[in-house]
């Protein structure tokens, strides 16, 4: 437990060191640009770390990966892998680890190229999206991304790969977008989900935002338990329907996020480029957390939206309009490492070299 609590708290320390820097020398803004990028990257090896020189036990579902990296994959031809079904992992996963296979057998350097591919792309994202990155890996940390991350594999690349496409959705470019949602449904097919931000990235007034997914809560809450096998289908899910009211408590934490980042921000509808779009990913993650007291199915795919969220947040961090607005920013920052404390009691971690 002790080295994810590390992995959590450093963000928040590179954050205080990079206040202190700043508020006590004067150095301009291009310096203190360059000055949180170092500190970030600082930031985040501990998780880096922990996610690529773990034993492959380390996650409920890495060994099943670790597995078909080590053994499956090397029986199959190219050839093979775009004809055989009952591999039961989508054609662009199964090609992804083949090239993999081709340099390595080592199933750590198989995490340490996951790793560069989901880390650098959560860097690219956190310091375009947000002026605190901090905080967003800290959220990431502490809100359970990185614990999904770690064990699904497959997902995770697809949340990646969706990731990267907001940047051209943000710029119009929407055959751009489609290719890279396309691609990341071939690495897991949940993905076709992300369509759902096409239409709504041409609404870009707040107002009409909150109306929109009020809409859309109601139709999806109304119609989710009806088309609830269709969903799983369509998504490549296995839940039932069922009373998952321990949601409860994450979903007012990430509503309370919400709120209180649309209230730090609402006068500052583009204070980022593409922060419409942040927006979007921040409401759909409430929506599909209200899911979530149905099925699990909703908190699977709550996982291609909360980074928005999370960049939200950590941009609202950067105002202060009163006292209380402050205390209320250091409350939901602490209710979020206590949550992360209070859901991994026990949690153990095992490096590679333990178990040689």
């Amino acid at each position: 437990m002790i080295y994810y609590v590390i992995s959590a708290l450093f963000p928040l320390a590179m954050w205080f060191l990079y206040y202190y820097i700043t508020k006590e020398n004067r150095i301009d803004d291009k310096q203190k640009i360059k000055l949180r990028n170092a500190l970030t990257v600082i930031s985040i090896l501990p998780m880096f770390l922990l996610f690529v020189l773990r034993y492959k036990y380390v996650g409920n579902d890495t060994i099943g990966y670790v597995r078909f990296f080590e053994n499956e994959i090397r029986t199959y031809s190219f050839q093979d892998l775009l004809v055989r079904d009952e591999m039961r992992v989508e054609m662009g996963y199964r090609i992804y680890v083949k090239i993999v296979s081709l340099f390595t057998d080592n199933y750590t350097v198989f995490f340490l190229i996951n790793g560069i591919v989901i880390f650098g792309t959560l860097l690219h994202f956190a310091k375009k999206y947000t002026e605190n990155p901090f905080v967003f890996f800290f959220l990431f940390m502490t809100l359970g991304t990185y614990s999904f991350v770690e064990t699904g594999l497959r997902q995770a690349l697809a949340m990646m790969i969706c990731l990267w496409s907001i940047d051209f959705l943000k710029n119009k470019k929407i055959i751009r977008f489609l290719l890279l949602v396309t691609l990341a449904y071939f690495f897991h097919q949940s993905a076709l989900i992300f369509i759902l931000m096409l239409p709504l990235s041409f609404i870009k007034k707040y107002d009409w935002m909150i109306l929109t997914h009020i809409l859309m809560a109601i139709v999806f809450f109304a119609g989710f338990t009806a088309f609830h096998e269709f969903f799983n289908e369509w998504l490549g899910y296995e839940y039932n329907i069922e009373e998952t009211g321990n949601g409860l408590i994450f979903l007012m934490l990430v509503s309370v996020l919400f709120i209180f980042s649309l209230f730090m921000m609402y006068d500052k509808p583009n204070e980022v480029d593409g922060q419409p779009l942040i927006v979007h990913l921040s409401l759909l993650t409430v929506i599909f957390w209200l899911l979530r007291l149905v099925s699990r199915t909703a908190e699977r795919v709550s996982y291609y939206y909360i980074l928005g969220l999370y960049a939200y947040f950590a941009q609202a961090t950067k105002y202060e309009k009163d006292k209380l607005s402050t205390l209320l920013k250091w409350l939901l920052i602490a209710a979020c490492f206590i949550l992360f404390f209070y859901r991994n009691p026990g949690t153990n971690y095992l490096f590679f070299w333990q178990m040689v």
